[in-house]
């Protein structure tokens, strides 16, 4: 198998040329001795012809054929061009004259008139004889089918000559046309062979064949996206250094603190610093981890049928100490909701949420979490709402379209996130295809947050 495109192209075109210049020779083969046999009918008619106009009326008179010599070291005759003709008195089977190449053996024994091919000494010719009009003269003209063949022959060499001559010119033509047409695409991958690692700019695609252009588009689509997702990686990676640096920090302060506490009282306090510390830096440390995992995911593929509702129950119960600890009120509201989706991520956004409202919910406040079917609308699918709403101090409004981005914090804040939570939640709703609507929270105070997911039925349609 070739692996070049200029061999394969230049092949294919060279064997359906042969194959058809091969039907063509082969007709121009039969053609050309069929004409070379019709070329020697008419020679034949036209020189009988002639010869019956020269000869005298008294020619029956002729005791015998005359019998010249020609003159010494002149042959009468050679192989490759002989030829013979006879006259032949009708009315008694006299031959009046006759080439001395063929005797006195008649070259058409049935005196017809018209061509024929005869066997004369075990060798086929091909003979013409003619009549004149009172019909008692025959001029049979003859000569061997071998030298007819033989013409052809010569003539059908010197053609496949020219011919592969002119095969050789088309072929170096149209390598040289199958090189210039790829030089564009031969500049592409020069291009992609002189590039840096990480150079993502898009390849040339100027001058490109019409066939070529699309698939180098998509390699330049390819390459966008490739130079979106790459500085996503270089953004986050730096985004999260930043924001490790400052609870390590903090935990290398309060651990100085408490190694230096001048009583217990103060060390105990250090360490209590310390251990807040360490739990913010391990729910940084786990919000990156989700989000890693979140954009290592797949947009497609691979769902499952999810009761929602269940998982909702299950997340719900990991925050009601930390809801207790505040004096917090959380309610749940739910009702069986099934819907496509990956359990690990609608975990994530469920926590998120649910962490959010808790958090910022402060003393005392309310915290209510809600989970129904949404029945079909006019022009619309049935949807499973998700919500948590609170009454703590909300979001302002001009905010609100910040607050999914990732490391982004509302500023005058009184608990320090990380900023990181409903970036989490907003790509998680994204994999499954959900919308995210932000609204007041209880009472028309706080914060409420509501994730549509489409329909079980939708999904699997």
């Amino acid at each position: 198998m070739i692996s070049s495109l200029h061999g394969r192209l230049l092949i294919t075109i060279l064997i359906v040329i042969s194959l058809m210049w091969g039907a063509w020779f082969a007709g121009q083969v039969l053609q050309t001795r069929r004409y070379q046999e019709v070329m020697w009918d008419e020679a034949s008619r036209y020189t009988a012809t002639q010869m019956l106009l020269s000869l005298p009326r008294d020619v029956d008179l002729a005791s015998q054929p005359p019998g010249f010599r020609v003159p010494e070291g002149v042959e009468p005759w050679t192989r490759e061009l002989r030829l013979a003709f006879q006259i032949w008195l009708k009315k008694d089977g006299r031959l009046l004259m006759g080439s001395p190449l063929i005797g006195r053996t008649p070259l058409k024994a049935d005196f017809r008139d018209g061509p024929a091919v005869v066997r004369i000494d075990g060798e086929q010719w091909r003979v013409f004889a003619l009549s004149d009009a009172e019909n008692l003269i025959q001029v049979q003209i003859g000569k061997p089918q071998s030298e007819l063949d033989a013409t052809a022959r010569s003539w059908m060499q010197f053609a496949l000559l020219i011919a592969a001559i002119l095969f050789l010119l088309l072929a170096v033509a149209i390598w040289f046309v199958i090189c210039l047409s790829l030089r564009s695409v031969e500049r592409v991958q020069a291009s992609i062979q002189a590039r840096q690692p990480l150079d993502l700019d898009p390849l040339p695609n100027t001058d490109l064949p019409r066939e070529i252009r699309p698939l180098v588009d998509s390699f330049n689509q390819l390459l966008v996206q490739l130079s979106t997702a790459l500085e996503g990686e270089r953004r986050f990676i730096a985004d999260a250094a930043h924001e490790l640096r400052t609870p390590l920090a903090a935990l290398t302060t309060y651990a100085e603190l408490a190694l230096n506490a001048p009583d217990g009282r103060s060390e105990r306090e250090a360490l209590q610093r310390l251990m807040l510390a360490v739990k913010r830096s391990a729910r940084l440390s786990e919000q990156l981890l989700d989000l890693a995992r979140i954009d290592a995911r797949p947009d497609a593929g691979g769902s499952q049928s999810v009761g929602l509702h269940e998982l909702v129950l299950v997340v719900a119960r990991d925050f009601e100490v930390m809801a207790s600890k505040k004096h917090q009120s959380l309610s749940l509201q739910v009702e069986p909701c099934t819907i496509a989706g990956y359990v690990d991520e609608l975990g994530i956004l469920i926590r998120n949420l649910i962490d959010n409202a808790v958090r910022y919910a402060g003393q005392g406040g309310r915290v209510e979490i809600t989970c129904r079917n949404v029945p079909a609308t006019a022009g619309g699918a049935e949807q499973v709402h998700f919500k948590v709403a609170d009454d703590g101090p909300g979001v302002p409004v001009e905010e609100r379209e910040r607050i999914f981005d990732r490391f982004y914090r509302v500023a005058g804040s009184s608990d320090r996130g990380s900023g990181i939570g409903l970036s989490l939640v907003s790509r998680a709703a994204q994999l499954h295809g959900a919308a995210i609507d932000i609204s007041e929270g209880i009472a028309g105070r706080g914060f409420a947050v509501t994730v549509s997911f489409p329909s079980q039925a939708l999904q699997s349609e």
